[in-house]
C-alpha cells in the first residue's frame, strides 16, 4: 500500500484507516509542498534567517502527517538548531545537508500520491 520509506502504521493510525482522507491529504501535500520548499530555498539564498526558520516551522507537520518520520526528525532537529542560533552562518551547513532530504521527501510524497491516484479502487 505504502512505499517502504513511509511509516504505514503511523499513517493508518493517524487517519484511522480512512484511505479517502489519506489519499486527499497526499494529493494536497503533493500539490503544495514544492511551493513551500521553494520559499525556504529562496530564504536561504537571501540569507533571510527569519523566513527560513518560519518556513521550516511551517513544513514540520507535513512529514508527521505523511508518515515520513525520519525526515520529520531531521526537520525538527534543524528547526531546533534555528531556535538556538542567532546567526545565519551557524545553520548554513546543516541546511545544505537537509535540502536534498527535503527534495527526496517531496519526491516520495509525489510518488505515493500518484500511486493512490492511479489505482484509487485498490485503496478504497
Amino acid at each position: 500500500m505504502f512505499l517502504p520509506d513511509f511509516n504505514a502504521a503511523h499513517i493508518e493510525s493517524y487517519f484511522d484507516n480512512d484511505f479517502a482522507v489519506i489519499m486527499e491529504v497526499f494529493k494536497i501535500t503533493d500539490e503544495n509542498l514544492q511551493d513551500d520548499l521553494n520559499e525556504i530555498q529562496k530564504a536561504f539564498e537571501n540569507k533571510d534567517f527569519h523566513s527560513l526558520k518560519s518556513g521550516i516551522h511551517k513544513i514540520k507537520p507535513v512529514f508527521v502527517i505523511a508518515g515520513l518520520t525520519e525526515t520529520e526528525q531531521e526537520v525538527n532537529g534543524f528547526y531546533i538548531l534555528c531556535l538556538r542560533s542567532s546567526l545565519f552562518e551557524e545553520i548554513s551547513n546543516e541546511y545544505t545537508e537537509l535540502r536534498p532530504k527535503l527534495i527526496r521527501a517531496k519526491s516520495l510524497i509525489h510518488e505515493q500520491s500518484n500511486l493512490f491516484q492511479s489505482y484509487p479502487e485498490k485503496y478504497l
